[in-house]
């Protein structure tokens, strides 16, 4: 008789079942370091690209380690717990006629099945239906058996198939390759897990992107804020720039367009510079702090109501204009970098405008 499980198949299975419990491990220290290693990386000046890495690392690495879990190590783990039950129990024979019955079947927490029907003769003397057996196979193990309409003798523990002898062969056109049967079984799996993957991918967008953006974050006193009434581009060489010419406290610059406050409509109010052109200065005066002393003598400076506000800016690498407008550098009354207001640290807020006005 040809043993189809034996315990050298369980020295196999539980021997990879261990090779995949480390395998996934690996995996899960490689994921959390490569992580890691992003986030101690990460700089204005590269902020969006390595948040596509990020993303995109992320949920790659994401997948292998679920992929490999869900299709690798638990399967291992069931199988070397369904050989354990199986060589431990008591092997009963049957015999009969081989017939595949139905598609392979999952059985809960642990492997998957192939239906088999063990028939026997037909007696045309007393007209009875012949005596039907249903047993299991492994799915693994349907290229092992003979072709459909064999006669054999099979031992089975629990109803599951351990050995196979043939006594009649069946027709070859009708054998059993398992080719089939174990393609659907790749299928399966890969519907499966494919909900989990997408999920996976959202959650690494949202909750990956919430922790870089975190980190690429700062308390007010460690970081000055630009907001622009208009379009930016390149604002992270420009925030880079700035981060190389201040000082202690400041780590951060952040330079962002007024349609990033429909996102943090607080932050726009703490801002420590504003880019506004001349035409709406008056519509966000009340967050506007006046000229210091110093910068208020330029004869073009945006005068309302016979106070100084803002000085002309340019820097149009950066800056996209409207050409009918004159685009003016003002300070933010909140701004925790400008001396005179609440709770000031320093006065580098000064020393930003006199970099952004000598921009072109």
């Amino acid at each position: 008789m040809n043993v189809l499980i034996g315990e050298k198949d369980l020295v196999t299975a539980l021997r990879r079942a261990s090779r995949n419990t480390w395998v996934f491990r690996v995996l899960v220290v490689a994921s959390l370091a490569v992580f890691i290693v992003l986030c101690l990386n990460l700089r204005t000046i590269n902020a969006r690209n390595m948040t596509k890495t990020m993303i995109l690392g992320m949920t790659l690495l994401g997948w292998a380690c679920m992929g490999w879990y869900m299709g690798m190590l638990l399967p291992s783990r069931a199988k070397a717990h369904h050989l354990e039950t199986l060589t431990a129990g008591e092997p009963k024979t049957f015999e009969g006629r081989l017939y595949m019955a139905g598609t392979p079947e999952k059985i809960p927490k642990s492997v998957w099945v192939q239906r088999v029907m063990l028939a026997g003769d037909s007696n045309p003397d007393t007209m009875e239906e012949p005596e039907r057996k249903r047993l299991n196979l492994d799915v693994e193990l349907t290229g092992q058996m003979p072709a459909e309409g064999s006669r054999i003798r099979v031992k089975a523990v629990h109803g599951y198939i351990t050995g196979v002898e043939i006594l009649e062969p069946g027709n070859d056109e009708n054998a059993v390759t398992g080719r089939r049967s174990r393609m659907r079984l790749i299928c399966r799996r890969v519907g499966y897990l494919a909900p989990f993957f997408i999920l996976w991918a959202l959650l690494v967008i949202v909750i990956g992107g919430f922790i870089f953006n975190r980190l690429m974050d700062a308390r007010p006193e460690n970081k000055l804020v630009v907001y622009a009434d208009c379009e930016v581009r390149k604002n992270a060489e420009l925030a880079n720039r700035l981060e190389k010419e201040l000082e202690d406290p400041i780590r951060l610059v952040q330079v962002r367009s007024f349609d990033y406050a429909m996102f943090q409509e607080s932050g726009i109010n703490g801002a420590d510079l504003y880019i506004v052109s001349g035409s709406r200065a008056d519509e966000y005066r009340e967050v506007f702090a006046p000229l210091p002393t110093g910068l208020a003598e330029d004869e073009e400076c945006l005068v309302m109501d016979g106070v100084p506000w803002g000085i002309p800016v340019r820097a149009t690498e950066y800056f996209v204009y409207d050409p009918a407008e004159t685009y003016y550098l003002v300070f933010g009354k909140n701004a925790p970098h400008l001396e005179g207001n609440d709770g000031a640290v320093d006065n580098q807020a000064v020393d930003a405008a006199r970099f952004l006005i000598e921009l072109k």
